[in-house]
């Protein structure tokens, strides 16, 4: 079936180019450092995080795709049928790829606390290979719930012309500044670090809830993440069938 020829097509595009960027990177450290092993070590962290960034890009083009895809008689439907699986499927390969990474780290102990995600989730079971089951688990449905985050909202960016686009951005990116201005403020940044890190409020108690947090920082839950991952990421694709059913626009 055509979706299903296209589907192929862009997974084997967006695969090449991850692949060929992440290869580059270590070509480029093997030459600085001039040792195979020194440069195949020193970037094995960040392996997978150019793979990922290379994929969300990639996911985020979606006119192109969808131009294709109307043109080869493809309906909206089908071409929203083709994205999840595009997203789910591009999803458990970086899973697999970033587990083999961090199983590899883990076993030359190169695990440093700068992996925050590992240190949280990984000694809830207290059992070995629960945990590593439910760690794979979670690292899949959060590279999920980003990718249909990532592709929704280049969905959503492809139904306005770049004029609004740009001036889409430029709010976005002003108000982060804004933001990040107004916690020099103590006023601001006491107000925001009672809300995001005091125990004793309900917004607080509420994001630890639905991640799983404990109120000592150990033995968080990963089945309340994944179940809220999972909810999340059913309300994008909902949001995401919706805009690709509106008209999408590149001028």
């Amino acid at each position: 079936m055509k979706e299903k020829a296209l589907f192929k097509a862009i997974s084997k595009r967006n695969y090449f180019w991850a692949t060929l960027i992440v290869l580059f990177v270590l070509l480029l450290d093997i030459v600085f450092s001039r040792s195979l092993s020194d440069g195949f070590l020193n970037n094995i962290n960040s392996f997978p995080t150019i793979f990922t960034l290379c994929l969300l890009i990639l996911l985020s083009k979606n006119y192109d795709n969808f131009k294709i895809a109307i043109q080869n008689g493809i309906n909206r439907k089908k071409f929203w049928k083709m994205k999840m699986w595009l997203v789910l499927s591009s999803s458990f390969t970086l899973s697999v790829f970033s587990f083999v990474v961090q199983i590899f780290r883990f076993n030359i102990n190169d695990i440093s606390s700068s992996d925050w995600f590992f240190y949280n989730y990984s000694n809830f079971f207290s059992n070995n290979i629960l945990d590593t089951i439910f760690m794979f688990i979670s690292e899949l449905f959060l590279a999920f719930f980003i990718m249909m985050l990532v592709n929704t909202w280049g969905s959503f960016m492809s139904l306005f012309n770049r004029l609004w686009k740009t001036i889409i951005y430029v709010s976005i990116i002003g108000s982060f500044i804004a933001f990040g201005i107004s916690l020099n403020q103590t006023i601001i940044y006491n107000v925001f670090d009672y809300l995001v890190f005091s125990h004793s409020n309900g917004i607080n108690n509420f994001f630890h809830l639905i991640l799983g947090i404990s109120n000592n920082g150990s033995n968080n839950n990963p089945i309340n993440l994944i179940i809220t991952l999972l909810v999340c990421t059913i309300i994008l694709s909902a949001i995401n069938y919706g805009v690709t059913k509106l008209q999408q626009v590149n001028r």
